[in-house]
């Protein structure tokens, strides 16, 4: 991929690890309430902080590459800063 592609797919990455983020803590806060209230885990919640945690991994992962092809070093722990250094080429 050329350098803009691989950037425009960076930043959807990004994009798409934000939701994931957030998809995970609000399912994550929905067993924390479950764990409070002495209730059993409500399985839909359950699968989604899964299915989240194996879709952020795989992203990271992907965007760990992608960040290796433009020459950027090292993912950096932020995506802040991941985004701002994208965003820069």
């Amino acid at each position: 991929m050329v350098k803009q592609e691989l950037t425009k797919d960076a930043l959807a990455k990004l994009e798409n690890l934000r939701k994931q983020f957030a998809d995970f803590q609000e399912n994550c806060s929905k067993l924390l309430e479950s764990i409070q209230n002495d209730n059993f885990f409500d399985s839909k919640a359950a699968a989604g902080v899964q299915k989240s945690l194996a879709n952020i991994t795989t992203i990271q992962s992907q965007l760990g590459l992608i960040y290796q092809d433009l020459a950027l070093g090292s993912l950096p722990q932020k995506l802040t800063e991941a985004t701002e250094n994208i965003s820069n080429l």
